[in-house]
């Protein structure tokens, strides 16, 4: 780039510290004096038979101390926001730690400090939504629901799952466009539907609200949580396309564990049907699966190792 020529000449020196370079550029320039006094310390010498004159011995000694501090402060004071701002850098980059630069400072050099420091801020705050909302509906995902949840109390609410069956939204049976459009509408129904409670996408296909709890029978809320289905199960047109979401659910309570809870919640909408679209959790589910989630692990197991038999029982149907 231009006006780096001689930057670049000297960045070739990579054991020298920038500090370093900038005291060698001073240096170059006080040469010259020092040299000039020395040239007239010798020729005093060899006119005064020996003797230097005390005046340059003084300039000379005043140049001297000029230079060492001349090299202190440029090395410990005027490089040091230039230092300060690049160790911010590698430490965010490394290991996402936020800086904490001073930013009142207006001079050419000292705006570096403040430019990085909102720099990095405005970055990490990118980097926090990306990591914590899906991009697609824009609302939390599993990992913004599990930081969310691990901040509130789980005393007064439990977790509503609303889950597309499988197939009915396949991105193979839409455009990739498409596909995205019917996630955003079942987000927009369920703000209709469900209010401002937080909602978040913890599957490809499961969504996760958050409701409070109420003295409302649960006939009547099962009831009314089945009308919300079929209101949110309508059609969405594309032009001359339409595709039909087809949507069960599942309720449970939180639990101490966040993320158990969470997979708590989903393995029970996963339970309900088109024909029992409403599941609600229980001990005696709870219990089917962890004895289901046993039996998968031994299953597995026996599957690595080799050591799976299969025995088939046929049945007959003796009255044909």
């Amino acid at each position: 780039m231009k006006g780096l020529r001689v930057y670049a000449t000297l960045s070739r020196f990579s054991g020298m510290t920038y500090g370093s370079k900038i005291v060698l550029i001073r240096g170059f320039g006080a040469l010259l004096p020092i040299a000039v006094l020395c040239r007239l310390a010798d020729n005093d010498l060899r006119a005064e038979g020996g003797r230097i004159d005390p005046a340059l011995v003084g300039l000379f000694v005043l140049l001297l101390v000029s230079f060492a501090g001349t090299v202190t402060g440029l090395r410990f004071f005027l490089v040091r926001p230039t230092e300060m701002t690049g160790a911010a850098m590698r430490g965010y980059g490394e290991s996402r730690a936020m800086p904490d630069l001073p930013t009142h400072f207006l001079d050419d050099v000292g705006v570096l400090m403040p430019d990085t420091q909102m720099t990095i801020t405005q970055l990490d705050g990118a980097l926090q939504h990306l990591e914590r909302f899906d991009p697609v509906p824009g609302v939390l995902n599993r990992t913004g629901l599990a930081a969310h949840l691990r901040g509130q109390p789980s005393e007064g609410c439990f977790l509503l799952v609303i889950r597309f069956c499988n197939g009915s939204v396949a991105k193979t049976d839409c455009e990739a466009g498409h596909y995205d459009q019917v996630h955003r509408v079942l987000v927009k129904r369920m703000a209709l539907q469900f209010g401002t409670n937080l909602r978040a996408r913890a599957g490809e296909l499961d969504y996760i609200i958050v409701m409070p709890k109420t003295t409302e029978p649960r006939e009547a809320g099962v009831f009314r949580l089945r009308a919300s289905l079929d209101v949110m199960s309508a059609d969405v047109g594309f032009g001359v396309n339409r595709v039909c979401p087809e949507l069960t659910a599942g309720v449970a309570p939180p639990e101490a564990d966040v993320m158990a809870s969470i997979d708590t919640a989903l393995a029970t909408a996963r339970i309900a049907s088109l024909s029992s679209p409403i599941a609600v959790h229980s001990a005696q589910e709870q219990d089917k699966l962890g004895s289901d989630s046993v039996l998968e692990k031994e299953l597995r197991f026996a599957i690595s190792n080799d050591e799976l038999v299969l025995h088939f029982q046929p049945v007959m149907d003796t009255q044909q």
